[in-house]
């Protein structure tokens, strides 16, 4: 992967002689610009730049750099910018630092505290003031869902006693002796006989059949109400006193 590696420099005596070192670092001819004074940075850099611009990807600040280099040009310095793959990056920057480049990080430190020194001197003589905001509370009412009671239906079993009549027949043997109206017997009358009466009756048999005798509907209804909420807000005031008494005004 290649990358452009650019430096400034305050002077820089012999330029052809920084380009033959890093030719013979092995960078082509081609991928080494030097711009100096009237030239515009933007011709240093590479044809694939990436999308939020050349300098921002090398080191991390956007677009902010590429007005650094600007204002160095336009104010004499002399940029070099240097195409390298990962091979040739360490050697290429060794080869720059021999040539004293301007200490970016260190100049643009002092220049932000010129800045903010420059700043505070112009603030100095315009006209102090300070804000004090009046704050006042707004009440919002809103509603939510709470519980405010429950019910609870459920079925169980009881059992209680229960009777019915119910008529029954039963039936009942009964041997009767009584004197024969014919007392002539036949030949068979020694043999042995037998006889077989049987007795029936009837006894109670239960069964039971559910039916639905009633059923117990649970709905609920819900209903408005208005109701007024009370409550306190706050605000702030402003008063304004003097800090001291002036002696002057009685």
């Amino acid at each position: 992967m290649s990358r452009t590696i650019v430096a400034l420099f305050d002077r820089l005596a012999d330029r052809e002689q920084l380009r033959r070192d890093l030719v013979e670092a092995g960078v082509a001819s081609d991928d080494i610009m030097i711009s100096e004074a009237g030239s515009d940075p933007a011709e240093a850099a590479v044809a694939d730049r990436e999308p939020r611009g050349f300098f921002d990807w090398l080191f991390g600040v956007p677009e902010s750099d590429v007005a650094y280099y600007r204002s160095g040009l336009e104010s004499g310095r002399t940029l070099v910018s240097v195409r390298a793959n990962d091979a040739q990056e360490e050697r290429v920057r060794d080869i720059l630092e021999r040539y004293n480049p301007v200490d970016i990080d260190t100049e643009a430190g002092r220049a932000a505290a010129a800045d903010a020194t420059a700043a505070t001197r112009a603030g100095a003589r315009e006209t102090e003031q300070a804000s004090v905001p009046v704050v006042e509370e707004e009440l919002a009412v809103g509603k939510r869902a709470v519980e405010t009671g429950r019910v609870r239906v459920r079925s169980y079993v009881v059992e209680r006693p229960v009777e019915a009549e119910i008529r029954l027949r039963e039936e009942h043997v009964e041997v009767e002796r009584r004197p024969a109206s014919d007392t002539t017997a036949g030949d068979d009358a020694f043999k042995e006989r037998s006889v077989e009466v049987t007795e029936r009756g009837e006894e109670a048999v239960v069964s039971k059949t559910p039916r639905v005798k009633e059923e117990v509907v649970v709905r609920k209804e819900a209903d408005e109400r208005t109701e007024t909420v009370k409550d306190t807000v706050r605000k702030t005031e402003v008063a304004v006193e003097p800090a001291s008494p002036d002696p002057k005004r009685r």
